[in-house]
């Protein structure tokens, strides 16, 4: 089962969407830039996510909340046509995002970058642990440093992969829009870089599918590396502890038949010594995660066109809400 395992759904012309929209003063300063409205867009994960423990903490409620019940965001598009704009609901309060894809699968996004990490507690002690809190801790303080230290928003920047995330600190969405812009234009100067209008829900899904089979391919190869490593771990350990010590033993201290408490002596300093080398690999672990992760290959670029025959969402065959632009609103329904 893939990774990111979403299911999309155009909502605009549900009654009861609009109501499930996240409120913010962004929006009315999105619409003041002459944005318009593009549609609602419903997204779900998969079903097998409902029954993660995320454990406890402040944030844990709103995460829940949106595995059980989905997300509805509003899709608006520049005045241009080369921007989508959404303002997503997060932990610290909304974050602005602008998305443009160019026509070869190259995509561009400017996000405002959140203030703070979820404040998510670790979960529950699991059955079968040694019921020892101490210990626990130590546990949770070794899968910390295998996983590495988690990034700020939910999406990466990989450009290797045509993925150009940048997160900026700011809560001016005016800024956020003057460096988007920057950014695209950069690359349609050249006059090489082209794009279509960015004015139907399913362009907005292949950005967001786009990002989902990046992180999945990124992450096999996370996956690959890390088994990599560990087999040789494994298997240096494993010549180390058989390796005929008692014979080396003899050689070293030139007794024949050497034996005793030496050559356990040097086992214990064998399995303490592969035991270190185990957890001072667990950062190394985290650092393939977090920081190679990045300039690891990413899959080949895909043309919008062939984003677009690959993703579709399902949708009522009527007209966008008022306030969208009227005569251009069409999708391809799966």
């Amino acid at each position: 089962m893939p990774i990111f395992d979403i299911k999309f759904r155009d909502v605009t012309q549900d009654p009861t969407a609009r109501e499930k929209v996240a409120g913010s003063s962004f929006r009315d300063v999105l619409l003041a830039f002459s944005f318009q409205t593009v549609g609602l867009l419903e997204s779900r994960t998969s079903e097998t996510l409902k029954d993660v423990n995320f454990g406890a903490g402040p944030d844990v409620a709103m995460m829940r909340k949106a595995l059980d019940e989905g997300e509805i965001g509003e899709i608006l598009t520049s005045p241009d046509r080369r921007t989508f704009a959404v303002v997503e609901p997060y932990f610290d309060g909304p974050i602005v995002c602008f998305r443009s894809i160019f026509e070869n699968g190259v995509i561009v996004d400017t996000t405002m970058e959140p203030r703070r990490m979820p404040n998510i507690q670790y979960p529950p002690q699991p059955a079968g642990l040694p019921q020892n809190d101490f210990i626990f801790a130590i546990l949770m303080k070794l899968l910390e440093l295998a996983v590495g230290k988690q990034p700020l928003w939910v999406r990466e920047n990989f450009p290797s992969a045509g993925y150009h995330l940048e997160l900026i600190r700011t809560e001016d969405a005016h800024f956020l829009w003057r460096r988007h812009q920057e950014r695209i234009s950069h690359l349609i100067q050249g006059g090489k870089w082209t794009m279509r209008p960015h004015e139907h829900l399913s362009l907005y899904v292949c950005i967001l599918q786009r990002y989902y089979r990046i992180f999945e391919h990124k992450t096999n190869w996370v996956d690959a590396l890390n088994w990599a490593l560990i087999a040789v771990f494994v298997l240096v350990s494993f010549g180390a502890v058989s390796l005929p010590w008692e014979d080396i033993l003899s050689q070293y201290f030139g007794e024949p038949g050497f034996s005793g408490n030496g050559v356990v002596w040097v086992m214990i300093a064998l399995l303490v010594i592969i035991t270190i080398v185990g957890i001072m690999m667990l950062p190394l672990l985290g650092f393939i995660r977090t920081r190679l992760m990045p300039y690891l290959p990413g899959p080949r670029l895909e043309s919008v066109e062939m984003l677009l025959k690959k993703h579709s969402i399902k949708k009522e065959n009527t007209p966008p809400p008022n306030g969208g632009f009227d005569g251009s609103y069409q999708e391809r329904v799966s």
